[in-house]
């Protein structure tokens, strides 16, 4: 792992300024079937994967403004933003102005769904790389530095598997708007260097970068986050 200035980054060139782009907030819907839940969330591995994140936020800081983007498995967005609705009550959508899909903005887990996830959790149907990061993790705070790593992988043997694929393989259109990433704030710096999984993900983009911001819970407290962040 070797550090790097942030403006060493190759960066994902913006398709469209944010102020071209069509943004529609869809209405809050109350849901109480838990099974038609469970359902969305086995079956919808981005939908997963952001409430995971979600629950391992409300678990170990508490409520917090954290927002999440999703990339689509589909270019059906409507369709799959009123997934998204069910299960959180922060749902936008934004388009290119000529109708492409970008991404879906979402926010605000509905407290039906982090009981569903729990379950899930319990009787082990969460997706394995989901599971690994999230599952049983504790938020580590052992890095309390604003900096940037390159992540540098020899592996040439390509696992694949669900959750890779669809953070590796987005549509053009989502990853020019907004970038992929995956928190790995349950993990220790040293753990992150040794992590299988992630060495995985490194063997499949071109440049694999940790990086790691500063943010505030709810009461003010701060807490350094780590991402992962890509190039394809």
């Amino acid at each position: 792992m070797k550090k790097i200035k942030f403006s060493e980054m190759k960066n994902i060139p913006i398709l469209y300024p944010h102020d071209q782009l069509h943004v529609r907030k869809l209405p809050i819907v109350s849901m109480t079937d838990e099974d038609q839940l469970k359902e969305i969330l086995i079956n919808m591995i981005n939908i997963q994967g952001i409430l995971a994140r979600h629950f391992f936020y409300h678990k170990e800081l508490g409520p917090s403004n954290i927002q999440d983007y999703s990339f689509f498995i589909t270019d059906k967005i409507d369709d799959e933003a009123l997934l998204f609705n069910k299960i959180f009550d922060s749902v936008t959508v934004t388009k290119t102005p000529h109708g492409e899909p970008c991404g879906i903005q979402i926010n605000n887990a509905k407290d039906i769904a982090y009981k569903v996830f729990e379950k899930m959790i319990f009787e082990d149907e969460v997706n394995k790389e989901i599971g690994h990061f999230i599952v049983g993790r504790n938020f580590q705070n052992d890095h309390r530095k604003v900096e940037c790593f390159e992540l540098e992988c020899d592996r040439k043997e390509i696992v694949e598997n669900e959750f890779f694929n669809y953070l590796t393989k987005n549509s053009s259109s989502a990853r020019g708007v907004y970038p992929s990433y995956l928190d790995v704030s349950g993990l220790r710096m040293e753990e992150i260097e040794k992590d299988e999984l992630i060495s995985q993900l490194a063997s499949q983009v071109s440049h694999l970068y940790l990086m790691i911001y500063d943010y505030e819970n709810a009461e003010g407290v701060p807490f350094f986050r780590k991402e992962l962040r890509w190039f394809i």
